[in-house]
């Protein structure tokens, strides 16, 4: 501890006066140089606090305190952001909306054109390059009994696949309609329903027997067996190639023996992208 003998005093500061007699008064009161030192002494006291706490806080981990203007910011540049977001929302559903009725507008349209070209699907199938090899010809003419194919992408409450078949009256099964219904993940397409085959008495024994003793990849399994094995890539080729553009397939082999240059199919994956 420095007495006050030892005291020493800055170059320029009068040292206060001392003495028998003197009357003590207030240092700082009377001295202005002592009031200066002394806020100098505190200025310095309370930076050397401040790094101490700041290496404290580094030492154990914790953050410095957040400051206070920037958050304030982004809490109010959020909130301006909550109606632009419902409004891009609503106007997304409302153009989805817009185009799902146009689509369905055209693809009426195109089922009642296909409808009057006579085994339009049945060629459309039988065209197409990797479907062919899984088609025997009384698979074949079973086809050319169909007058209609639908597919519907649904996605509540599941993401799903439903393709409908249209027959007119044949020799082979009593069904108008045939649904199959697939659930759409990353595994492939999962069968979810599928409506059953009424066969028709003339022909049962010999369906039972085609299915029983052929278990290769065909399309006859995949139309008449609910857990059919390799259903995936059938499956895939009617949702994504021929519902999509099946006038390509049916004019592959008109073009390829007439020597034309065939079109490019439409992307498969433009419109469902957008939805």
């Amino acid at each position: 501890m420095v007495s006050g003998a030892d005291f020493a005093f800055p170059p320029g500061f009068n040292r206060p006066p001392s003495g028998p007699g003197f009357r003590a008064q207030s240092v700082v009161g009377r001295f202005p140089e002592a009031e200066l030192l002394c806020g100098s002494l505190q200025e310095q006291a309370w930076g050397e606090d401040e790094q101490d706490d700041m290496a404290s806080r580094q030492e154990c981990g914790t953050p410095p305190p957040a400051e206070e203007p920037p958050l304030k910011e982004l809490q109010a540049l959020q909130l301006d952001l909550g109606p632009v977001n419902n409004q891009a929302t609503k106007a997304h559903e409302r153009l989805k909306q817009n185009l799902s009725k146009r689509q369905k507008t055209l693809l009426d349209s195109r089922s009642s054109n296909i409808r009057g070209i006579p085994g339009f699907w049945a060629q459309t199938f039988v065209n197409h390059p990797q479907l062919s090899a899984m088609i025997s010809d009384q698979d074949e003419d079973m086809l050319s009994y169909m007058i209609n194919l639908e597919v519907q992408e649904l996605r509540h409450p599941k993401s799903s696949c439903k393709i409908t078949f249209y027959f007119r009256n044949n020799p082979y099964f009593q069904n108008a309609v045939v649904v199959k219904e697939f659930v759409v993940d990353i595994t492939g397409y999962r069968l979810c329903h599928s409506t059953p085959i009424l066969w028709r008495q003339d022909y049962k024994i010999e369906a039972d027997s085609h299915r029983n003793h052929n278990k290769s990849p065909n399309f006859f399994n995949w139309f008449t067996d609910h857990n059919f094995a390799g259903s995936n890539r059938i499956t895939e080729i009617i949702r994504k190639d021929l519902w999509l553009n099946p006038l390509h397939y049916y004019k592959m082999m008109k073009a390829h023996e007439e020597g034309e240059e065939n079109e490019s199919p439409m992307n498969p994956d433009a419109y469902q992208d957008f939805l």
